[in-house]
């Protein structure tokens, strides 16, 4: 497994230097240059996790890899990087063959190994279950990117053939069971829905798992929502940009944390689309 990691640290610095060159030549189509920009970020990400999962197998034992990498395989996933790094450097490089090697590329057995490498961790802890769910996420900029092109059907039937990497997870903190039963109905199709009834019970969730939206109250038996947040940062720092308060509490210090925090806050009686929408937010946007 060493070797296919560092593999990937080769790779993924590659990537990320074609595509923050390429975004750079594109300038005068903006849409593209951001979206290659995004990518060149996104890869630079990928570099620091597979540097991070090249340094976790140094301090653990006992984890073996199944599979091998042929010269074949390793050729074809770097060929289109290569033909697209030397028509950049040459002044060359069109729209339609960058696009076409990144649909290559996501596509290929690159994205694959990737993919294995990353559940193969996932299974020892949080940190690689985060990992799962932002290479989701990039798969999914990158099909939305696709469905703005004129012709989208040419990539996206590659594209969207690809496994899921993550099943999103939300998590509802509630203690009003027809409140409880309502969110989860109205939810499910955003992900895997579980729920608790206070902060205390969340708190041994979330030590446990990753989920990508925290749906809260705050008034609760046990533990309040704000209690809840502020014990689980104390594990996890960057929890609290997955939380959104859905509360009708009007606590000043409650406020107060919530301001100071710039959290998000739905308002009882909430309207479903809003809802909706503050969850779809979070998904997109949460790092």
């Amino acid at each position: 497994m060493k070797e296919i990691i560092q593999w990937l640290i080769q790779l993924e610095k590659i990537a990320g230097e074609l595509y923050d060159g390429a975004s750079r030549q594109f300038t005068n189509d903006k849409k593209l240059s951001l979206f290659l920009r995004d990518l060149a970020e996104d890869e630079g990400w990928h570099y620091h996790i597979m540097g991070s999962a090249a340094e976790y197998l140094r301090k653990t034992s006992g984890i073996k890899s199944d599979l091998t990498l042929d010269s074949t395989t390793k050729e074809k996933i770097e060929y289109p990087f290569r033909r697209n790094q030397e028509m950049l450097s040459a002044g060359t490089l069109t729209k339609e063959s960058i696009i076409n090697g990144i649909v290559d590329t996501e596509y290929s057995e690159w994205n694959h190994i990737f993919i294995y490498i990353v559940n193969t961790l996932n299974q020892q802890g949080r940190e690689f279950m985060y990992v799962a769910s932002k290479m989701q996420n990039h798969i999914e900029e990158i099909t939305e990117f696709l469905k703005s092109l004129p012709r989208p059907n040419v990539y996206l039937d590659k594209i969207c053939s690809l496994p899921e990497i993550w099943q999103r997870k939300l998590l509802i903190i509630e203690n009003y069971e027809p409140i409880k039963i309502l969110l989860k109905s109205l939810l499910e199709d955003f992900g895997t829905i579980e729920t608790v009834s206070n902060g205390k019970d969340a708190l041994a969730k979330v030590n446990n798992s990753h989920y990508d939206v925290i749906l809260s109250d705050i008034d609760m038996p046990s533990m309040n929502g704000i209690d809840f947040c502020k014990e689980a940062m104390k594990g996890n720092p960057s929890i609290i940009s997955r939380i959104i308060y859905c509360s009708s509490a009007h606590n000043e210090e409650y406020m107060q944390f919530i301001k100071n925090n710039n959290m998000r806050l739905v308002v009882k009686p909430f309207n479903i689309s809003d809802i909706r929408k503050i969850v779809r937010e979070v998904l997109v946007h949460t790092d």
